[in-house]
């Protein structure tokens, strides 16, 4: 599993570095992050759950099709203490399956199923979820983790 280096808010997104290094969790929590209201809601839970995902030795990680710059002004504004992966190729989110016809204002639009999944230090899926609905999910997720 990689993650992106550590960024400043204070650099800008054209310098930030790109080079992505190897990150050892015991855990993986991979959820969806977009500047959307359920999303945000969703990220705002675990991002008050965090310490104790990291005390449970688990790194979660947001992911969608947003551009790092749209990824960084939401995680600054949502004062999140994760990293949040870009993948306008689409690359993840078609490995996970998330890539869905869903219905927004009456009409049909390809988007990201709001989903979340558990891998372990392996790099083994322990458990998903998919379709979430977003109230107590992110301490559903927690307390499966504490199973673990």
């Amino acid at each position: 599993m990689i993650r992106p280096h550590p960024i400043s808010p204070s650099q800008p997104p054209a310098i930030r570095p790109s080079v992505c290094r190897p990150f050892k969790a015991r855990k993986w929590c991979c959820i969806s992050t977009r500047s959307t209201p359920g999303c945000t809601t969703e990220s705002q839970q675990f991002r008050d759950l965090n310490p104790e995902f990291l005390s449970a030795g688990t790194v979660v990680l947001g992911i969608s099709r947003d551009s790092v710059r749209s990824h960084e002004n939401f995680r600054i504004k949502q004062s999140l203490p994760f990293d949040l992966v870009s993948d306008p190729e689409e690359t993840a989110c078609t490995l996970f399956g998330v890539m869905k016809m869903k219905n927004m204002y009456g009409k049909q639009v390809r988007g990201i199923e709001r989903s979340t999944f558990v891998i372990d230090a392996a790099g083994i899926l322990r458990r998903e979820w998919r379709g979430v609905k977003v109230p107590g999910h992110a301490q559903e997720v927690l307390d499966y983790i504490k199973t673990l």
